[in-house]
């Protein structure tokens, strides 16, 4: 029996999107007997990392330069693009075709020359801040789409009240990550000697891009009451700035400054060496106030670091409180630097929440059942 091809359409090719990472996940960790898969990436580029990875993993990929908007004045850019992927779909001979968020997921049911349409919805975000033309476009590309994933039970219920009428279609798959590779070889002691830390330097940290619904600033507040109890505290950021809010980036450490902790909060912008740092923190702190899933937070609780969070929708998919982790208030920041601090006295109760979230990452959360659970769609889609 001849392989399924499947056809991933990505937003971008950027090492630091968690949509390209979950979606090149799911590609390389299918059955390679019964499954081939092609990435296409619509930002105009593919980060040399992914291009290794990709040609490592043997797999097909392709760059495109596609603008993400739906504004009328990039109708015949767009246009043009959605002649050139639908060329690729009729030369490449695919039976699956599986976009990832709104642009992804439009040119998938756009340009699918009538083969099934998988769409992934990431986030919620796309609800919120639409314009009236991005609604009618993303509810085009769902109405055409034979299944709709929700990458949390909370997307999946979004989706379901907000187009009931294709709620039949919609179902959930949890993201994944690479549970194999915890960390790499560099040791704690190394990376808090980079940092210029001490072994014993109580060290919090939040891992997400620069951006306001991430909560950053609640971590910065919060740091401020911590210090309170443990003056030598220090909170490690790390993210890149959001190309769409700039401003974030500079906000942050204005706030440390007003707030006295301007020297105790170290932003170390993009790193590719997010397992080390996690795991040289004492506790991770995941303080987003909208979060469709939180895969950073499974990351975390991967290497073994207790995790401190806002009780916010699929990120209380992820933590059982008490037993894998904490939960506090969304927006509680009182709340959410008495958690930290007790996890930072509390080695015992620590190390027992790490180990609890290892073994529920392990469990749920890998990319391997993740890619088993597509695999699954795929093959039912198309009438394997």
């Amino acid at each position: 029996m001849s392989r399924l091809r499947i056809l991933h359409i990505l937003p971008s090719g950027l090492e630091g999107d968690g949509v390209c990472r979950i979606g090149r996940l799911i590609g390389t960790n299918l059955a390679p007997d019964t499954f081939e898969t092609t990435f296409l990436f619509l930002n105009g580029q593919a980060d040399n990392s992914i291009r290794r990875e990709l040609d490592q993993a043997d797999a097909e990929y392709f760059v495109l330069n596609a603008v993400s908007s739906a504004h009328p004045r990039h109708f015949l850019s767009n246009g043009r693009a959605a002649a050139q992927v639908r060329k690729l779909v009729l030369k490449g001979n695919f039976d699956i075709v599986h976009g990832h968020n709104f642009f992804s997921g439009l040119y998938a049911s756009e340009c699918s020359r009538g083969l099934p349409v998988v769409q992934t919805i990431h986030g919620t975000d796309f609800l919120s801040r639409a314009g009236w033309v991005r609604r009618l476009l993303q509810e085009r590309a769902i109405g055409r789409a034979q299944s709709v994933v929700g990458i949390s039970r909370y997307i999946t219920d979004t989706l379901r009240k907000r187009y009931p009428i294709h709620q039949s279609k919609c179902l959930t798959i949890y993201d994944g990550i690479d549970t194999r590779q915890t960390i790499w070889d560099m040791p704690s002691e190394a990376v808090r000697c980079e940092l210029g830390l001490g072994d014993d330097t109580p060290l919090i940290g939040t891992v997400g891009m620069l951006e306001e619904r991430k909560g950053h600033d609640s971590a910065i507040r919060a740091l401020v009451e911590v210090k309170q109890h443990l003056p030598d505290t220090k909170l490690l950021v790390v993210g890149g700035e959001a190309w769409f809010e700039p401003a974030t980036a500079g906000n942050l450490p204005r706030l440390a400054c007003e707030l006295g902790v301007g020297d105790d909060v170290l932003l170390t912008g993009f790193r590719r060496d997010v397992p080390n740092l996690m795991h040289a923190m004492d506790v991770f702190v995941h303080p987003a106030l909208d979060e469709g899933f939180g895969l950073v937070v499974c990351e975390a609780m991967n290497v073994g670091t207790p995790v401190v969070a806002f009780n916010v929708d699929g990120v209380a998919e992820i933590i059982e409180h008490g037993t894998s982790g904490l939960l506090v208030e969304k927006g509680n920041v009182p709340a959410l630097a008495k958690q930290i601090t007790r996890l930072l006295h509390d080695t015992e109760l620590a190390g027992r929440l790490a180990r609890g979230g290892q073994q529920r990452v392990g469990e749920h959360f890998a990319a391997t059942r993740m890619a088993t659970e597509y695999g699954q769609l795929y093959g039912e889609l198309a009438n394997v």
